[in-house]
Protein backbone atom coordinates (compact mmCIF):
# COMPACT_ATOMS: atom_id res chain seq x y z
CA UNK A 1 0.00 0.00 0.00
CA UNK A 2 1.57 3.25 -1.01
CA UNK A 3 -1.14 5.84 0.28
CA UNK A 4 -0.06 9.37 0.42
CA UNK A 5 -1.61 11.93 2.57
CA UNK A 6 -1.50 15.62 3.28
CA UNK A 7 -1.01 17.85 6.15
CA UNK A 8 -2.03 20.34 4.54
CA UNK A 9 -4.71 21.89 1.67
CA UNK A 10 -2.82 22.39 -1.54
CA UNK A 11 -2.36 21.59 -5.13
CA UNK A 12 -0.29 17.72 -5.48
CA UNK A 13 2.47 18.40 -8.15
CA UNK A 14 4.44 14.97 -9.21
CA UNK A 15 7.84 16.32 -10.00
CA UNK A 16 11.28 14.62 -11.96
CA UNK A 17 13.82 14.07 -9.39
CA UNK A 18 16.10 12.20 -12.19
CA UNK A 19 15.05 9.88 -14.77
CA UNK A 20 14.10 7.16 -12.77
CA UNK A 21 12.24 9.46 -9.89
CA UNK A 22 9.71 11.87 -9.06
CA UNK A 23 8.75 13.57 -5.82
CA UNK A 24 5.85 14.33 -4.75
CA UNK A 25 5.01 17.87 -3.72
CA UNK A 26 1.67 20.04 -1.95
CA UNK A 27 1.52 23.46 -2.73
CA UNK A 28 -0.36 26.31 -1.41
CA UNK A 29 -3.51 27.09 -4.63
CA UNK A 30 -1.69 30.57 -4.31
CA UNK A 31 1.05 29.32 -5.99
CA UNK A 32 -0.84 26.70 -8.22
CA UNK A 33 -4.16 27.66 -8.94
CA UNK A 34 -6.57 25.31 -8.89
CA UNK A 35 -7.91 24.51 -12.86
CA UNK A 36 -4.67 23.65 -14.60
CA UNK A 37 -3.07 27.04 -14.30
CA UNK A 38 0.99 26.15 -14.99
CA UNK A 39 2.62 29.39 -13.76
CA UNK A 40 4.96 29.34 -10.94
CA UNK A 41 5.86 32.16 -9.41
CA UNK A 42 9.92 31.72 -8.38
CA UNK A 43 10.09 34.26 -5.23
CA UNK A 44 6.73 32.48 -3.83
CA UNK A 45 8.12 29.02 -3.49
CA UNK A 46 11.60 30.40 -2.10
CA UNK A 47 9.28 32.03 0.43
CA UNK A 48 7.08 29.31 1.00
CA UNK A 49 10.10 27.35 1.67
CA UNK A 50 11.97 29.76 3.97
CA UNK A 51 8.37 29.57 5.61
CA UNK A 52 8.23 25.80 6.61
Amino acid sequence: DHTIYSKIDGVVRFEPVSRDKRRISVYPPELYPIGGASDLIVADVASAIAAD
